[in-house]
């Protein structure tokens, strides 16, 4: 019996016999196309009836298993089938059916590849959640499931989602028999808001929606990552799941209070990769991570390797892994200081891409065209010093310092600093601060906090002390939110960088309640 995976533009014309799930039926104005999966593909199969726009079949329904009887035919360049004939299964053979169409998505959906770039504890640790996340992906790709990225619009960010695009391209041309396909059913959109803002999330719910209605697809696969794995995405979560999308998340953040190996996100999502889930930080970022899933679910996929490199050192990722993928990206042609560089132009650049997927650009820049990065670098790279160096004097104006013996905590207004729609955002102030305060006070533990009318940036060192404790931006908003529960404190991120909101009333009650707990007052 012929598997719909095997189907091939020479087939074309031909009739075979297949056991298949009906997983979806939309009704067009002229045929009625019917979703059909054998485990190994989904395929639409089109009906029509002697009336135009009314239900070929009305007897069958989502869900029934059946033996049908296919002719292969092609439609804008993607392989259909004409659904000739049925016929339903008894319950012995729905039974075998269902088991043998379970057994074809189980082989097709396992990832390709089953070793790690870097060997690591941690990816050991996680290699469970990598296939979990990997097989999600596989099998959407096998469903003729749309997949959409959504990552958060930095540098990490933007490594994590290429890494799975160019991985999962490929295999969605190859699926579904055209290279257009990887049009019809990729999408990746940055998101300026480290986390799945609710109104990117009603967008993407009215889009696939319509999607849905026009093509006759399924809802989507979401992978977001770099976006945070708290309860502040779970409202977003919530509502794509509640309209049929599946959701998987690769991120390396907080996911706040784990409870049996979950966090709070778990029970509503299909997949989860954090090293935080499994007693890890932050490192490896979004970008390793994203890097060593693609490799996972393609191993063959080039112009990807040096991404986990660019990821660390945007990210300032912990030393021991960031060294190893500076060494995988040295081994590919690159050199440290040019990785950095680099860096520093897209990120300059990623500010006025802002929510455009500019597919063609960003893999030009970030992956395929050395010739071409090196000439964005000679081009951009100017500009983006003489920016940092023309705010330094900002900063150092307008940055209050309040030091003791071991410690110094600086604050500086970023609304009143920086200017709307300009690239140098609060947190690269926050950031500027934080450099300019380290080379000033060297061997001193170093707070910034960044100030404007409804939020808080925060910067902090690796040996800053609150108490006993290490220093952590998540310790201090969840202590705002219970201590301070009128000022609607929301927010988080790493432990030592992190943005907090509050509304704009309680601003100057929730500055001096910060300061007073980094003073362990």
């Amino acid at each position: 019996m012929k598997k719909l995976a095997d189907l091939k533009r020479e087939d074309v014309g031909k009739r075979f016999e297949i056991l298949c799930k009906v997983d979806s039926i939309f009704q067009s104005t002229g045929p009625t196309i019917f979703t059909l999966n054998d485990g190994t593909a989904g395929i639409k199969s089109v009906k029509f009836s002697k009336e135009r726009g009314k239900r070929a079949y009305p007897e069958i329904l989502e869900g029934d298993l059946i033996s049908a009887e296919i002719r292969v035919t092609v439609r804008d360049g993607d392989l259909e089938c004409i659904l000739d004939s049925y016929s339903k299964l008894d319950d012995k053979n729905k039974s075998a059916a269902s088991k043998l169409i379970e057994k074809n998505q189980d082989q097709q959906s396992q990832p390709q590849g089953d070793s790690f770039l870097v060997k690591s504890e941690i990816y050991e640790g996680l290699r469970s959640r990598f296939v979990s996340v990997a097989k999600t992906i596989n099998k959407a790709i096998i469903d003729g499931r749309p997949i959409l990225i959504r990552h958060h619009a930095d540098c990490d960010g933007y490594c994590a989602a290429l890494s799975i695009e160019r991985a999962i391209l490929p295999l969605i041309a190859n699926r579904r028999g055209s290279d257009k396909a990887a049009w019809q059913y990729f999408k990746r959109s940055p998101s300026r808001t480290p986390f799945y803002d609710y109104s990117d999330a009603t967008k993407d719910v009215a889009f696939f929606l319509t999607d849905s209605g026009r093509f006759s697809r399924p809802a989507p696969l979401i992978i977001l990552m770099d976006l945070g794995s708290s309860e502040e995405n779970l409202l977003s979560i919530k509502k794509a799941k509640l309209f049929g999308a599946k959701v998987v998340v690769v991120d390396h953040h907080n996911p706040g209070p784990i409870v049996d190996g979950g966090a709070k996100v778990d029970y509503f999502l299909d997949a989860h990769i954090n090293p935080q889930l499994i007693g890890y930080g932050s490192t490896p970022c979004a970008g390793m991570l994203g890097l060593e899933l693609g490799k996972m679910l393609n191993p063959e996929v080039d112009f990807i390797d040096h991404l986990g490199a660019l990821a660390g050192i945007a990210d300032h990722a912990d030393k021991s892994l960031k060294d190893e993928y500076i060494a995988i990206a040295v081994k590919d042609g690159y050199d440290l200081d040019f990785l950095v560089k680099l860096v520093r132009c897209f990120d300059y650049d990623a500010y006025y891409v802002s929510f455009f997927e500019a597919r063609e650009f960003i893999d030009m820049i970030l992956c395929t065209d050395k010739k071409r990065q090196k000439e964005f670098v000679n081009v951009m790279l100017e500009r983006v010093e003489e920016t940092w160096d023309m705010n330094i004097p900002v900063a150092e104006k307008y940055l209050s310092i309040d030091e003791s013996d071991n410690s110094v905590i600086g604050t500086i207004n970023v609304s009143d600093t920086t200017m709307r729609g300009d690239y140098f955002s609060s947190s690269k102030m926050a950031r500027l601060s934080f450099d300019l305060l380290e080379k000033r006070f060297k061997g001193k533990e170093i707070v910034v906090l960044g100030v404007a009318d409804t939020m808080m940036t925060f910067r902090g060192s690796v040996d800053f002390k609150i108490g006993s404790k290490g220093f952590d931006v998540n310790d201090i908003i969840r202590s705002v939110k219970k201590d301070l529960p009128h000022a609607m404190c929301g927010g988080g991120g790493h432990a030592l960088a992190g943005t907090m909101s509050f509304i704009a009333a309680a601003r100057d009650e929730v500055i001096g309640y910060v300061k007073n707990y980094i003073k362990g007052d």
